[in-house]
């Protein structure tokens, strides 16, 4: 898979690191709701080795980059 800015990333890249794995879409409203969670969540637990990979596997970059801009 590739991130927004098109570097390639793989699961076994956080090896050793705790991973939520979240898949969504930007026309799903629960996952847009419980974004501002995971985000929280990411906040207080980076330092401690958690990473969220949130996946967006159907659309492509060019809905899903505004979307998450303006979430952001």
């Amino acid at each position: 898979m590739q991130d927004l800015k098109g570097n390639e990333v793989k699961l076994s890249d956080y090896r050793g690191k705790g991973v939520i794995l979240n898949f969504w879409a930007t026309y799903c409203p629960p996952c847009e709701k419980e974004m501002p969670y995971l985000n929280n969540v990411y906040q207080e637990y980076e330092d401690k080795g958690i990473e969220i990979l949130a996946v967006n596997a159907q659309e492509p970059r060019i809905i899903v980059s505004p979307f998450v801009l303006e979430k952001n």
